[in-house]
């Protein structure tokens, strides 16, 4: 069972739909991360551009795995903004 962290917990110092918390984050607001991700999304990314999330919501997950720097969060949001678009042509 997994359960995601919510409320006061999270900090939300960020305009891009995500609340974070030692590292993990999940998606609050779908339209300001603009991806094609549901609410509820929740995952982590490292500082070599490692990067994963979890959809309970559709029952996927992606994982993208490299060792390079600098980090940035336009892998994540490239790769998922990919996985969505194609589930969307699926329907």
């Amino acid at each position: 069972m997994t359960k995601a962290v919510s409320g006061t917990e999270i900090s939300r110092g960020y305009d891009d739909g995500m609340a974070y918390a030692f590292s993990f984050f999940t998606l609050q607001e779908p339209m300001l991360d603009g991806t094609g991700s549901p609410k509820g999304i929740f995952g982590w990314s490292g500082y070599h551009n490692t990067h994963f999330w979890i959809d309970q919501t559709n029952g996927i997950f992606g994982l993208f795995m490299t060792r390079t720097t600098p980090f940035t969060f336009e892998i994540q949001k490239q790769f998922r903004s990919a996985v969505y678009s194609e589930l969307k042509k699926g329907r």
